[in-house]
């Protein structure tokens, strides 16, 4: 007897294989008090080795012989070890044992033995003792495992449950008897199936054993019918052996399995999965945690094989086998927003893939982390993809690759890969052929917009390693990034490895410092079609020359991959992605994830009680869509933005949104008043694949003011309504916004709106817009009456800028609508007709208004050649904006609030100001290299005192050397050299035959000194014998100082 022990074991060897069921020992309470322990099974001898198996046993003071039932029991293998430990008694434990005379096993103290029992499982539950007979053909609920057993017992006797609903009511553990799986499809007989609906409701069935390595249609559900079910359940403890058609929940599906999860282990010869061995339709949001194993063919995480699709499921379990072997399905059809994270190894076959092995029809948004090994076509996602109308779109992998024909996406395509990015790394196996970051093998077929970062490593031996295509016979390989290593190889490239006479690359980017591993040419062979293809060097990526796509011609690297990816979207109606502005220690990178994801938005600033709500990230303003979109409409409230903000690290979700009934959404939308004050918001992209009926920045709004927002550089695509400001305007006002970018559209597309019942006034739009309605400023009035008015879009009548201002309204005139060609945007109207540019028509309406409700409106700035107005702050005193036009900086980054106060500031000091000598003043300071920041800071600009002096003239060299001073700067020298700087700053020199005579204006040169002088250069406007007067004076360069 071993006394008070507390933690207590004994190890054996089985005699059979099979299930341990239960375990017989001699063991109590020391002191003869009631007790409980954990009672644990473990892998081997000892108490260390890995654990099967954990459940907490209890004893009392009267049994000392105790039997202790397994409640999931564990497969044991003849000839193997195992361990029961019991631990963590309540008491010390008294355990019975006799000498060492066990040789096939030991306990804690090596010279004894205890005195125990094992039993394995020999019965099933077929048989009619484990049965409830009273579960008939019409009954509708399962809560016991007799029950289930009834039920499946019935259906191998050939009942069908055809549209009927069975639902279990309660968690149901089979542990103690062998599974026989409810249908079968036996050689040369009849189907025996299920054909209704099994609703799990949420519980768990545990334990489901089977060990008929000769039966195929294994599983919980052995077959279902063309009208069956099965959803709602989870199986844990899964130990299923079987031959072909194997699943951990059905062996062969003709109906639809859904939201079902698997635990457990998996095994047969083909055509094995851990939710369903045999897939002929659709499988639904299901996940895999089981190892599964075969040796055989078809092997899959979710199906074996699929006929139909699989959407939205994952695998996380170990799976192996020989051929078509793959994280999600060993070979299949359809596969969307599926999830692979478990290893993928192949034996002896020919396809393995992260999420298929071999697919033929569309595998999209899938991701695999997993890492993937096979003798020969590997890929991240699918091993090989060689049907006429296959493709993988917007798939990822970070698991490494390993194979004969390896790819970080795909081990041999000749279809198409749109959107994918690897950063796995990728290796060929001992005498490969090939590795690619995104295809081994690319046979025909596209690659667009694809990018790899991965390592791309060889034997050296007889391969081609390539950093996006490792061996290419022919296809097209467009608009791809590679930033990973390339090492090794036969014949080695940055970009492709080998390539045939037959394979075109275009727009392509990889990276290339001149040292080792990143010093490869583009194409290893120096053969195929290269076009337009450039290296580029430490991020975020400056490409060592020009590339010219459309209307863009640039050397940065993520402008010539969107230009690249527009082209391909609107020119040749692909789908492809855009791709993110990239960093100093990041390279641009395909745009997954969205603003609207969790973790990505910020909603704690909101307050229903509250009014006024002042945004100034990403995040909140991110929040402000969620809100909304949840139903918060914020009437009565006002958002008011504080900075710029950038957005073209995610894809944006639109600010409201209309109903769809198939997609189960209902309206919602902003109806309260968005103050832009002047900011920016830049980068708001919005994918078709959102398939938004309405389709911008805002989706839908209704009953609202928007002003004050200039929207850059957008890229909205949608649906029925697309637009870069709003995809649908309902009732509201839209004053003084620009947009530009680019909008497209299925249907109706504008550049401001896809369609309005609403009022768009002051508004301007540079977007490049398609759709098969399209307008430069709105697609479809949808109503008679609707007011669109001095607004103005771009127009050159060249495409795409050779729109209407309306799509739906091409022969009517809006009021005082003009269309505006280059930078800054001279208007189409009448030459004798003011304002003849885009800024003066803006600026007319903001000096008329001033304010719509609560909202000050902001001014624009004149525009250089190369830019179009922005909005900034005017100057306003008494509510009268002062008259001079300033240079675009001069209230750069100041709020109408802040420019207001610091007027107000001056005024209350100077009650005697006026708009016209303010803006003189004004005029003056900005001339002089001021902004209005620089002197409303400190009061400074009580202390603005400009003045000239001329120290020095030479007249024989014509030189008139002076000063400057403005009161504020200390020294001349800093005055000197902010007037430098000033890009407002004219200096005129007048020409006089006497003092106070008539002038003539010279133009000099000026030259300036770092000791605080400056130097023109006078030649006289006409040579004369009698003495000349000059005077010297600094002018505002703008069109007011006329």
């Amino acid at each position: 007897y071993f006394y008070n022990s507390s933690s207590a074991w004994q190890s054996f060897t089985a005699g059979t294989n099979g299930h341990l069921a239960a375990i017989q020992a001699y063991v109590y309470a020391t002191d003869d008090a009631d007790w409980s322990a954990t009672l644990e099974v473990r892998q081997g001898q000892g108490a260390s080795g890995v654990l099967l198996a954990s459940q907490t046993v209890t004893g009392d003071n009267t049994n000392q012989r105790r039997t202790f039932v397994l409640e999931n029991p564990v497969r044991q293998t003849a000839g193997n070890q195992y361990t029961f430990v019991f631990r963590n008694a309540s008491t010390g434990l008294t355990v019975r044992a006799s000498a060492n005379a066990y040789a096939a096993g030991q306990c804690h103290h090596a010279s004894y033995d205890y005195n125990f029992k094992t039993w394995v499982l020999a019965s099933d539950w077929s048989e009619a003792a484990y049965r409830d007979a009273s579960f008939t053909v019409d009954s509708t609920e399962i809560g016991t495992a007799a029950q289930l057993a009834q039920f499946a017992w019935l259906i191998n006797n050939g009942a069908r449950f055809n549209h009927q609903t069975i639902t279990l009511t309660a968690d149901i553990n089979l542990g103690a008897h062998y599974w026989v799986a409810a249908g079968n499809w036996p050689w040369g007989g009849a189907e025996l199936l299920f054909n209704g609906t099994l609703d799990g409701a949420g519980h768990t069935v545990a334990n489901v054993f089977t060990d008929d390595p000769a039966r195929s249609y294994q599983g919980l559900i052995g077959y279902i019918g063309s009208f069956a079910t099965i959803q709602n359940l989870t199986v844990t403890n899964l130990d299923i052996h079987g031959n072909q058609y194997v699943g951990g929940v059905v062996g062969r599906a003709h109906g639809v399995v859904r939201d079902c999860r698997t635990f457990g282990r998996v095994a047969g010869d083909s055509l094995v999965g851990g939710i369903v061995g045999g897939a002929e339709d659709d499988i639904w949001d299901c996940t895999n945690s089981a190892v599964i194993a075969s040796t055989g063919n078809g092997i899959g995480g979710i199906a074996g094989s699929s006929r139909g699709g699989i959407y939205g499921s994952g695998n996380r379990g170990a799976i192996s086998g020989a051929n078509d072997v793959g994280g999600i399905v060993g070979s299949g059809s359809d596969m969307t927003d599926c999830e692979n994270s478990g290893t993928v190894a192949a034996s002896n076959g020919e396809r393995t893939g992260g999420i298929a092995g071999s697919a033929d029809s569309l595998v999209r948004r899938c991701v695999n982390s997993g890492n993937v090994s096979g003798p020969f076509s590997v890929g991240g996602i699918v091993g090989s993809l060689q049907e006429y109308n296959g493709s993988i779109e917007r798939c990822r992998n970070s698991g490494s690759v390993s194979g004969i024909l390896a790819g970080g996406i795909v081990g041999i395509s000749a279809c198409h890969v749109l959107n994918c990015a690897n950063s796995g790394n990728v290796s060929v196996a001992e005498d490969g052929w090939a590795a690619g970051g995104i295809a081994g093998d690319m046979e025909a077929g596209a690659i667009w917009n694809c990018a790899n970062s991965g390592s791309v490593v060889g034997d050296g031996k007889y391969d081609a390693i390539g950093g996006l295509v490792g061996y290419s016979g022919g296809g097209e390989l467009l608009n791809g990034l590679n930033h990973g290593s390339v090492a090794g190889g036969d014949v080695a490239g940055g970009l492709v490895g080998w390539a045939g006479e037959w394979c075109m690359i275009a727009h392509c980017y990889w990276k290339r410092t001149g040292s080792a591993p990143f010093d490869r040419v583009a194409i290893g062979n120096h053969d195929g079609d290269l076009a337009d293809c450039r290296s580029f060097g430490e991020a975020p990526g400056t490409l060592d020359g020009f590339v010219s796509i459309e209307e863009i011609t640039t050397s940065n690297l993520a402008e010539a991959l969107n230009a690249g990816m527009l082209n391909g979207r609107d020119t040749l109606g692909l789908p492809l992605r855009r791709w993110t502005p990239g960093s100093a220690s990041a390279y641009p990178a395909l745009i997954e994830s969205r603003w609207s994801d969790a973790g990505n938005f910020t909603t704690n600033w909101y307050r229903e009680a509250e009014t006024n709500f002042v945004i100034g990230t990403a995040s909140e303003l991110a929040g402000l869509a969620v809100l909304v979109n949840a139903g918060i409409r914020f009437q009565n409230q006002r958002v008011t933005l504080a900075a710029d903000i950038a957005l073209g690290e995610r894809e944006w979700t639109p600010i409201g949104r209309l109903a769809d009934e198939d997609e189960g959404i209902t309206e919602s939308y902003f109806a309260g008043k968005f103050d832009g004050n002047g900011k920016t918001v830049s980068g708001v992209y919005v994918d078709a694949d959102s398939a938004l009926e309405a389709a911008g920045f805002f989706g839908v709004a209704g009953w609202a003011i928007i002003a004050n927002l200039s929207l850059a550089d957008a890229d909205v695509a949608g649906d029925r309504y697309s637009g870069a400001l709003f995809g649908y305007l309902g009732f509201s006002w839209i004053i003084n916004n620009s947009c530009s970018g680019r909008v497209s559209g299925d249907e109706i597309a504008g550049g401001v709106a896809g369609a309005t019942v609403g009022a768009i006034f002051n508004c301007w739009s540079a977007v490049h817009v398609s759709g098969e309605i399209a307008g430069g400023l709105v697609g479809s009035l949808m109503e008679e009456g609707e007011a669109v008015g001095y607004s103005y879009w771009k127009r050159t009548g060249v495409a795409p800028y050779d729109l209407p201002a309306v799509g739906d309204r091409e022969d009517e005139t809006l009021p005082d609508c003009h269309a505006f060609t280059e930078a800054p945007g001279r208007l189409d109207m009448p030459r004798e007709t003011a304002p003849l540019t885009l800024a003066q028509a803006l600026n007319d309406i903001i000096k008329e208004y001033g304010a719509i409700d609560d909202i000050g409106l902001y001014g624009w700035t004149a525009g250089t050649a190369t830019n179009y107005p922005a909005l900034t702050a005017l100057i306003r005193v008494d509510g009268q904006v002062i008259p001079e036009t300033l240079s675009d900086g001069f209230t750069a980054d100041l709020t109408l609030a802040e420019v207001d106060a610091g007027v107000a500031v001056y005024t209350n000091a100077h009650p005697a100001t006026t708009a016209a000598t303010f803006g003189a003043l004004m005029s003056q300071a900005d001339a002089m290299g001021f902004t209005f920041g620089d002197l409303a800071a400190d009061d400074a600009m009580f202390a603005f005192n400009p003045s000239l002096a001329i120290t020095a003239f030479d007249p024989t060299a014509g030189l008139l050397t002076f000063r400057v001073a403005n009161g504020i700067d200390a020294t001349p020298q800093a005055a000197m050299n902010r007037l430098a700087a000033s890009s407002a700053c004219a200096i005129i020199v007048q020409q006089m035959d006497a003092p106070g005579g008539a002038a003539v204006a010279l133009h000099p040169a000026v030259a300036f000194y770092p000791d605080g002088t400056a130097r023109a250069a006078v030649i006289p406007a006409s040579p004369s014998d009698r003495a000349l007067f000059f005077r010297i004076r600094v002018d505002h360069a703008s069109p007011s100082s006329d």
